[in-house]
């Protein structure tokens, strides 16, 4: 998964994230403008770097921590949690999570699990790992013809796609003790 992080969030990112986000926050980055910079990362990743921002820059109570000092990254990681969070928003709701079709063309190669009737975007114990493929296809409606594209899970290859991880290792081992944080 690809999100596009400012400076200010990659470095609260960085600052926040624990060793294995730093990796991929650092590996897997490409600068696509000035300031803004892409990061893919599983899903998981993105969604345990969510939890850790969120317990830095927000008080229990859900009020925004107070800081006297930007340096201490408050203020990024408010913003790159933002970010996070409307990524993996996205990627919760996306169509091909709930076996729905969309209306055009649509080329989003995503990783999930089965989970239930539905699919999902996080590890699910006892689940094998699934790639949804789009594809494609002219169906005609009364008189007139339209694109509708459905995703089709298909087995697992060895492919270079940017922010898809195919190998369980890249979505093992991300959460934390309780208290780790």
């Amino acid at each position: 998964m690809i999100i596009e992080l400012g400076w200010r969030q990659l470095q609260a990112a960085r600052q926040w994230g624990t060793e294995r986000h730093k990796q991929y926050l650092n590996a897997n980055r490409e600068r696509v403008k000035q300031g803004i910079h892409a990061v893919a990362m599983p899903a998981v990743g993105w969604r345990t770097l969510a939890d850790r921002l969120y317990s830095k820059a927000y008080h229990p109570s859900g009020r925004w921590a107070q800081t006297k000092m930007e340096r201490e990254g408050t203020p990024g990681a408010r913003a790159a949690l933002e970010a996070i969070e409307r990524g993996l928003a996205w990627l919760v709701a996306h169509p091909a999570m709930r076996h729905e079709a969309v209306e055009g063309d649509a080329g989003e190669v995503l990783i999930v699990w089965r989970q239930g009737d539905r699919w999902s975007p996080y590890p699910v114990e006892g689940q094998p790992l699934t790639m949804l493929v789009p594809v494609s296809a002219i169906r005609q409606f009364g008189s007139f013809d339209m694109k509708i594209t459905r995703w089709h899970p298909t087995m697992i290859q060895a492919m270079d796609l940017p922010g898809v991880f195919v190998s369980d290792l890249d979505h093992a081992g991300w959460y934390e003790p309780v208290g780790s944080l």
